[in-house]
């Protein structure tokens, strides 16, 4: 994840970009067939769905660092690694209404937590938690272009 923040870049300017960018994710993956969503392309990389569950279970981990107590990870999300700490993050087999549900909960939350908190620290997450959106929305899009082309 980058740790470079560009210069003047506020936390609420953050927030406000990677709400954009996750907004932008949501129209692409509503917009597209549930069966292509949760096909997995013949590489057997990730599934678009898989990719957003990831996005889900990302957020959690990421903000989770900067929050007291102890994260309760979804088990709608998908965490791309085998850890027991994780469980039971994985175990579901959702739609992608109930993932976009639980992520908009889980960022209702997160911003709630981290409310008037504008230090480095909060400032790299966002930033870094945007450009991991951006490059699994890049990844969602060629998924999709390839299952559209592919069927």
């Amino acid at each position: 994840m980058p740790q470079d923040v560009p210069p003047g870049e506020t936390a609420a300017s953050l927030w406000k970009e990677l709400d954009a960018s996750r907004m932008r994710l949501y129209k692409l993956v509503r917009a597209a067939d549930a069966k292509a969503l949760a096909k997995r392309p013949p590489s057997g990389a990730w599934s678009a769905l898989e990719n957003v569950r990831h996005l889900l279970f990302a957020e959690q981990l990421h903000f989770g660092r900067l929050l007291k107590g102890k994260t309760d990870f979804s088990p709608l999300g998908m965490t791309g690694m085998r850890a027991k700490q994780f469980a039971p993050v994985g175990t579901a087999n959702p739609r992608l209404e109930e993932v976009l549900a639980a992520w908009d909960e889980i960022r209702a939350a997160n911003r709630k937590a981290l409310r008037g908190r504008d230090d480095d620290t909060v400032r790299r997450t966002i930033y870094g938690n945007t450009h991991h959106l951006r490059i699994h929305t890049e990844v969602i899009e060629r998924v999709l272009d390839s299952m559209a082309r592919h069927g």
